[in-house]
């Protein structure tokens, strides 16, 4: 893409409005993946402000690679400055091998529930997943790591990543079946 090109040039230089341009475009998809790991957007706010400091600085060293590459190049920056952000605060990002699911825990997922949630119940749901799981799952879904470059992250073995990603969906699947059976449909008469 021409244009990011050109605006990773004119920020090289310095030009303001470039800066500008640059933040508004790419903040909320960093914001976006910032908070899908910390827990209060006051964290992810200033955790953005480090990652663009961190960006702009490498920037000059950035090899552009063809439309995507920037996002993905920032993604990876925002990502671990948000897992070394939790590490900091003392989280465990892995969930100890002994928390177990009830057999009624695990019936419940297969039952089906009618409804639909939107995208902010879902993202609700997925930032109340303990951190280790909510750690895994964002790795592999939203980022595409595989196993593999999720245990050299979170230093795990890889199938330790797979049983934490695993534990996420059914928990994840779970909480979505409790939300849409508590949703309470208003019939609408007169269709």
């Amino acid at each position: 893409m021409k244009n990011e090109q050109e605006l990773i040039k004119r920020c090289i230089k310095g030009d303001g409005r470039a800066l500008a341009t640059f933040y508004d475009s790419y903040a909320p998809i960093l914001l976006g993946a910032c908070l899908r790991y910390v827990a209060t957007r006051s964290d992810a706010e200033d955790i953005l402000q480090e990652a663009f400091i961190k960006i702009l600085h490498n920037l000059p060293r950035f090899e552009y690679r063809g439309e995507g590459a920037l996002v993905a190049w920032m993604r990876r920056i925002i990502v671990n400055l948000a897992l070394n952000f939790l590490r900091k605060k003392g989280k465990n990002l892995l969930i100890d091998e002994q928390i177990l699911y009830h057999e009624a825990e695990n019936r419940a997922l297969e039952e089906e529930a009618t409804g639909e949630l939107t995208p902010d119940e879902i993202h609700q749901l997925i930032s109340e997943l303990p951190v280790g799981y909510r750690t895994v799952l964002n790795l592999f879904v939203f980022e595409k790591y595989s196993h593999s470059e999720i245990a050299e992250l979170l230093g795990c073995s890889e199938s330790n990543s797979k049983s934490q990603l695993l534990r996420a969906r059914a928990l994840l699947k779970k909480n979505m079946m409790i939300l849409m059976s508590n949703k309470e449909y208003i019939p609408v008469y007169g269709k």
